[in-house]
């Protein structure tokens, strides 16, 4: 780790740089900003002491989705590498509650953003060949104007193993609970105060469980994590989580144990963190291609020229994206 000192209008790094360090600031100020080929610099915030950011590069080796300048004169970053990351948790675990909550965060916000342009989409579709509301004209600019700013998303984007180690070590089976198939670990709408980490077996999760209108959206297995939002954002459970097989075996993880748990289990924070890292990488992709689908769909309907099969197919599927999106994390 390494500490530098910048003045004001210095350039810490650029949108789409890929390098492999997160920063911590120790004294100053930087902001945060984008550049547009039609609206020019966009300032998105700024951060102040002790603030994290440049995280997703050293975790998951994103390239960067935005430029950082510092605001002011004597600014202190403290510099940290991939390979410093394990360290730098170890010297204070509560950068890994800070990291947590800015990646849980960042997936809900941009959860909602994805199912707003799949709405998007499905209102495009529907209004073929009509006057649009100036509503839907505002909101069609927007995912054009988003994906133009952040196309080298898709040009970059790659899937990763395994960024971070710690100490090599697999994850141990202890703390964990046994449970029987069709047992509910809990239900759509109660109140959420921790997570789960899944050491043995399979867990599925359902919409509307026990009615009529119950829908599974997927199976997780072995070395999945699910709740993180109930723990880190307390936010109501948004489906129901019921044992998919016999002898499935879960650790729950609390508030409490948060606080705690990287000197006790390393491998299992660093799991989490890939996890809600790898969530929002997925995501990134799956937004930023729905809004090309738009910027593409609004010059086939300028020029009156048709679609392909494909990008039919796509419409379909994002115009259902709203109910079939895993947002129950």
């Amino acid at each position: 780790m390494l500490l530098k000192e910048y003045n004001k209008g210095d350039i810490v790094f650029r949108e789409g740089d890929r390098d492999s360090c997160m920063y911590r600031i120790i004294e100053g100020s930087v902001e945060v900003f984008i550049t547009s080929k039609t609206e020019g610099e966009i300032v998105l915030t700024t951060l102040g002491q002790d603030r994290i950011f440049g995280e997703m590069a050293a975790i998951d080796a994103w390239p960067r989705s935005a430029s950082i300048r510092v605001c002011e004169d004597g600014t202190k970053l403290l510099e940290i590498a991939r390979d410093e990351l394990i360290e730098f948790f170890r010297d204070d675990p509560y950068q890994v509650r800070s990291i947590t909550e800015n990646l849980s965060h960042r997936l809900r916000g941009l959860t909602e953003d994805y199912l707003e342009v799949c709405s998007t989409i499905r209102d495009m579709k529907s209004t073929r060949g009509q006057k649009r509301s100036e509503g839907l004209l505002r909101k069609i600019s927007r995912f054009i104007s988003a994906y133009s700013r952040t196309v080298h998303y898709l040009t970059t984007y790659e899937e990763t193993s395994s960024i971070l180690q710690a100490d090599g070590k697999s994850i141990g089976r202890e703390n964990g609970v046994n449970y029987r198939k069709n047992a509910v670990v809990f239900r759509q709408g109660e109140d959420g105060d921790c997570m789960y980490y899944i050491q043995l077996g399979s867990v599925g999760i359902y919409t509307d469980y026990g009615t009529e209108k119950e829908k599974q959206l997927v199976v997780l297995e072995e070395d999945a994590f699910f709740g993180e939002m109930g723990l880190i954002e307390k936010m109501p459970r948004s489906a129901t989580a019921v044992i998919d097989e016999d002898d499935t075996v879960l650790r729950k993880i609390t508030e409490d144990e948060l606080d705690t748990l990287f000197k006790y289990s390393p491998n299992l924070v660093v799991r989490c963190i890939e996890h809600l890292s790898g969530r929002l990488r997925r995501l990134t992709k799956d937004y930023l291609e729905a809004c090309e689908m738009v910027s593409k769909m609004d010059e086939a309907e300028k020029t009156y020229t048709s679609l392909t099969n494909a990008e039919e197919a796509l419409i379909r599927e994002l115009a259902d994206a709203a109910s079939r999106y895993d947002v129950w994390m």
